[in-house]
């Protein structure tokens, strides 16, 4: 006998006896109910959310750590990328490590300079007062 026809018994004995109190079935058990009759449905969705589950996982887990790369020091030169002494403000070099953009004050200009590494060739854009540059990596 189903959740509901035992409810529906249950209102029509009820009024019957006179009783306008009658005891609800809790949504527990009404959950569980349902569960039970529609088994399939609630299996098929089990078996996806753990599916969904797995392969989150293995994703997760293949995600390599980028705090945790140490890279061969031994064999590292370093060289000045820039023809001049003045103070550069913010600057960064681009993911494949082939152009370097900075910026620069000079006396009373800021520009932004963008630089192939390998050829130093290079460009500038003079920056109105007040802008703003953030570098950021992708």
């Amino acid at each position: 006998m189903s959740l509901d026809s035992q409810f529906k018994l249950s209102m029509k004995d009820a009024a019957q006896q006179g009783d306008s109190t009658v005891a609800l079935p809790s949504s527990g058990s009404t959950f569980l109910g349902e569960a039970r009759r529609r088994r399939g449905a609630a299996i098929s969705i089990a078996v996806i959310l753990r599916l969904i589950l797995i392969a989150a996982g293995v994703a997760l887990r293949n995600v390599p750590d980028r705090r945790s790369t140490t890279g061969d020091t031994s064999n590292i030169t370093i060289r000045q990328l820039t023809g001049h002494q003045r103070v550069v403000g913010a600057a960064s070099v681009s993911q494949d490590g082939k152009w370097v953009a900075y910026t620069r004050r000079d006396a009373e200009k800021r520009t932004l300079r963008v630089q192939q590494i390998l050829s130093a060739s290079e460009v500038s854009f003079d920056l109105a007062k007040g802008t703003f540059i953030a570098f950021t990596t992708v």
